[in-house]
């Protein structure tokens, strides 16, 4: 059997390690963040001066190099990214940029950026107009969302004109990419600027009953992606985890190399799931991928802690399952247990060997293996090692051109206070583009000019028509100028700002800007919404966090919203904001059960902190 161009296979690298793993596994891409502007924050990742010695040493190697710069950026970042980008052009000289916020495009263009612009998951790209619509924005890939199914996808690459990438392993995210706001609006930390405390993970109280409700298992397509091979389009399977360890990238880049290249050999299928077991990832889940027979991602009864279950704690003593060796790092307890930190083992320990810990821990707690070197992995790491430190890179202090960011002086606007409803406010994920596309043609033959848009992508529902009025909503997640001139470009005429931003961010935004803005000033807005639910939480009935606040469930078409029992409440700074600039004030009502109570404490969100 035939298929076309063999499909990439991109590994992560949080850090050398892991980075030097993917290359003794055989990777053909890896992708790696800096220590600014990543969506995933937690991961050690890298400085320029370090990303140009592993510049070379990939090049050596014909290894493609990608740069992740995913976070959303406030109006006060663009001038730290530009300066960023310039030096990774002048210095590292990647083969691709990954970008979620479309002022990485006008920075790129600026900076002279000759690699490829690829536009990440969190970008929410879930329809196959969306793909056109990119494509005038000179995109050259675009990363999939995760919960789609192999028809999907096909369907997807029947009308993208650009390359996709699809997500093959690696952990699975319970929000859908770029719809999550729970740690956010819980505890200031952003997803979409990389620092989320993964709420999802947590145990939450239903009915009496305290379960991780949440927390998915993690994402192996395994044998299944010999169904991917003959879709062209699909020119890269990567591979989730900047924030595993050196044994992760290690197997599963192999693993998978074998599957990609010997999908109708048995025995070599075999091979590659022994490998996917040494990577000492979560419980694993084909999840939506087969359409005929889809899995939820959660399952309390299984462990959603990352790493291989290796022993329990008594008596404040470590007791191992199974042997452990010297170098092995070890974690007590899951990721939310504030003494889960690892611990690196100093000595080989047999089968029941004991470890006395020295802080306090409680009895029965799960302790989980998260990065063995094992001897192969020793070797192959010793050997890529060597190679790598014999590369020097001196770096020329050189000066980086201004900035520019172009605005409008608008016109003093009327204010306009306005109630989402169904008939003009678009979902914030369309999977079934047909029928929305029918609710539109219905409402602009009934004369309806004005549409408030959940992604910049839905536009691309808009293109036959003419003299309406479109507006950028919150869910597009526009939190700086240069953004917004992007959505000016795409054909937007006024921009509803993200709410997850602070004050001054909401003064920087609105200063010279180059559309009309507007502003979620009151209503439920959601922390979560998600393509899956556990059949162990119930609809349309509270549930408790560990600090016992009060959220629901609720279904909404093929999605489900996670609200909590309070509103976010601006109204009190709607002078200021008038004063500054705003013009269209959105409340978002939510009809919830008559058994859950919306309670009197309002949130301001991030209005009086910094955004992290």
């Amino acid at each position: 059997m035939s298929f076309p161009k063999k499909p990439l296979i991109l590994a992560p690298a949080g850090n050398l390690k892991a980075l030097l793993s993917a290359v003794a596994a055989g990777a053909d891409a890896i992708y790696c963040g800096l220590k600014n502007f990543s969506a995933r924050m937690e991961a050690d990742n890298f400085s320029i001066s370090e990303l140009a010695r592993i510049s070379i040493f990939l090049k050596q190697k014909n290894i493609k190099l990608y740069i992740a710069l995913n976070s959303i950026l406030k109006h006060s970042d663009l001038t730290s990214a530009f300066n960023l980008l310039f030096n990774l052009q002048e210095d590292v000289k990647p083969d691709a940029i990954i970008i979620n916020d479309l002022a990485f495009i006008e920075i790129a263009k600026q900076v002279g950026f000759k690699g490829e612009i690829h536009l990440s998951t969190l970008s929410n790209f879930s329809f196959p107009k969306a793909f056109q619509t990119a494509k005038l924005l000179n995109i050259n890939k675009i990363v999939l969302p995760r919960e789609f199914t192999i028809d999907e996808i096909k369907n997807i690459a029947k009308e993208s004109p650009i390359k996709l990438e699809v997500f093959i392993n690696g952990a699975l995210c319970y929000g859908v990419s770029g719809r999550c706001y729970w740690s956010s609006f819980l505890g200031g930390k952003s997803a979409l600027r990389g620092r989320c405390v993964q709420p999802c993970r947590r145990l939450y109280t239903q009915n009496s009953e305290q379960k991780r409700f949440f927390s998915c298992r993690d994402l192996s397509i395994d044998v299944l992606t010999k169904l991917l091979l003959p879709i062209k389009e699909v020119d890269t399977w990567k591979i989730e985890g900047r924030k595993k360890g050196g044994n992760y990238v290690y197997y599963t880049v192999k693993a998978y190399k074998l599957l990609r290249d010997n999908p109708a050999d048995s025995k070599i299928k075999k091979e590659a799931l022994n490998y996917l077991n040494l990577a000492l990832g979560r419980e694993t889940t084909h999840y939506n991928f087969l359409s005929h027979r889809r899995y939820s991602p959660i399952d309390t009864t299984k462990e959603t802690a990352s790493g291989r279950l290796i022993g329990i704690v008594k008596d404040n003593t470590f007791i191992a399952r199974e042997p452990v060796f010297r170098d092995d790092i070890i974690r007590i307890g899951y990721e939310d247990n504030k003494k889960g930190i690892p611990i690196k083992i100093m000595r080989d320990m047999p089968k029941q060997g004991k470890l006395k810990l020295k802080e306090r821990v409680k009895k029965n707690t799960k302790v989980f293996l998260i990065d063995r070197n094992d001897k192969e992995l020793k070797n192959a790491l010793t050997k890529e090692m060597n190679e790598f430190s014999v590369i020097n890179y001196k770096r020329e202090k050189k000066i980086a051109p201004t900035l520019k960011v172009p605005f409008k002086n608008l016109k003093k606007r009327k204010i306009v206070d306005i109630t989402a409803n169904d008939s003009f406010f678009l979902p914030p994920i369309v999977w079934d583009e047909k029928e929305l596309q029918g609710q539109i043609v219905k409402r602009i033959r009934a004369g309806q000019t004005f549409f408030i848009l959940n992604s910049p992508w839905q536009i691309s529902l808009f293109k036959n028509y003419k003299n309406l009025s479109l507006w950028a909503g919150p869910f597009c997640n526009i939190t700086n100028n240069l953004a917004v001139k992007s959505m000016a470009e795409l054909g937007f005429n006024g921009v509803i700002v993200s709410p997850e931003l602070s004050k001054n961010d909401y003064i920087d935004i609105a200063n010279k800007s180059f559309l009309p803005l507007g502003i979620l000033i009151y209503g439920s807005f959601p922390l979560s919404i998600s393509r899956t639910l556990s059949e162990e939480i119930k609809l349309n009935k509270s549930f408790l966090s560990p600090k016992k606040e009060e959220s629901i469930v609720k279904k909404k078409g093929e999605n489900y919203f996670v609200y909590p029992n309070w509103h976010l409440d601006l109204r009190s700074k709607k002078d200021f904001l008038i004063k500054n600039g705003y013009s269209l004030f959105l409340t978002m009502n939510e009809k919830f059960p008559a058994n859950f109570k919306i309670k009197q404490r309002k949130s301001v969100w991030n209005w009086d902190i910094r955004l992290f």
